[in-house]
């Protein structure tokens, strides 16, 4: 048996330098066109909010569509941030905050369409990603901090 090492590489750090050159020309055609890395935040924050009455109201396939959407702004505000140079303390909470509240309306869309549904099960679920997603920003500041 060899002594060497191996080190297991995670989908997401493979994955990661393809979507990169995917969305950098994407990104850079969106500095070209005026578009901020906020205003991408921000209306992927609307999106989520749209997901979340959609499926609230039953609507399950429009709201899958609308949380691609909502996913893909999320992509591209950081290529555009790095494209512009424009990446600063602000956008980067801007956009950390954005991301909670877009699960947040998500979820809670979710939670009221198992209510209606008389589903304990999608609202338990509902409310246990809610609550794992909190802990995942927070246990991650404490870590940084």
């Amino acid at each position: 048996m060899s002594n060497s090492t191996y080190r297991s590489v995670s989908l997401s750090e493979k994955l990661r330098p393809r979507i990169a050159a995917i969305l950098q020309p994407i990104g850079r055609g969106l500095v070209k066109l005026h578009i901020t890395a906020n205003v991408l935040t921000f209306f992927g924050l609307l999106l989520a909010v749209g997901v979340g009455v959609t499926v609230m109201n039953g609507q399950l396939l429009l709201g899958g569509i609308l949380m691609l959407l909502s996913g893909l702004m999320d992509a591209l505000d950081g290529a555009v941030a790095r494209q512009s140079g424009i990446q600063n303390r602000f956008g980067a909470f801007f956009d950390s905050t954005s991301d909670r509240y877009a699960e947040g309306f998500v979820l809670l869309g979710l939670s009221i369409y198992g209510w209606t549904l008389n589903d304990q099960r999608i609202v338990l679920l509902a409310f246990v990603a809610f609550w794992g997603s909190l802990l995942i920003s927070y246990t991650r500041a404490r870590a940084e901090g």
